[in-house]
């Protein structure tokens, strides 16, 4: 009995933190023409998303693919001078999507250091 229960266990924990950063944010950044609220916005959202993944990284490219529909529209979104560090976390987001190991924890380091450029 004891064995089943960690599946169900994480998978309620993956879902009530979703729920829980898609809540805040209503799933994607706040609607604006100014690209430095748009930034702002993004860098929030990726940032929750590497907090809540830093402490367990084998759930994140499960979790990635919510995050990845919101970055994927940043070429229709106000992005300013900053459109290739969008493009570049939006790519490295879809590759967490599939990553294993300790590839997993290069992704968000690398999410990591691209939101730092952003304003």
């Amino acid at each position: 009995m004891r064995r089943f229960c960690w599946p169900a266990i994480c998978v309620a924990a993956s879902s009530a933190l979703l729920g829980l950063a898609c809540s805040r944010h209503g799933g994607s950044p706040p609607e604006s023409k100014d690209p430095a609220v748009y930034a702002r916005g993004i860098k929030q959202l990726v940032t929750e998303f590497l907090d809540d993944n830093r402490s367990n990284p084998a759930d994140a490219p499960k979790q990635a693919a919510v995050l990845l529909e919101t970055l994927e529209v940043h070429p229709s979104q106000p992005v300013g001078d900053h459109g290739a560090i969008y493009a570049e976390l939006t790519e490295r987001c879809k590759e967490l999507t599939t990553a294993k190991g300790a590839d997993i924890t290069k992704k968000l380091n690398d999410m990591a250091a691209l939101i730092k450029k952003l304003p």
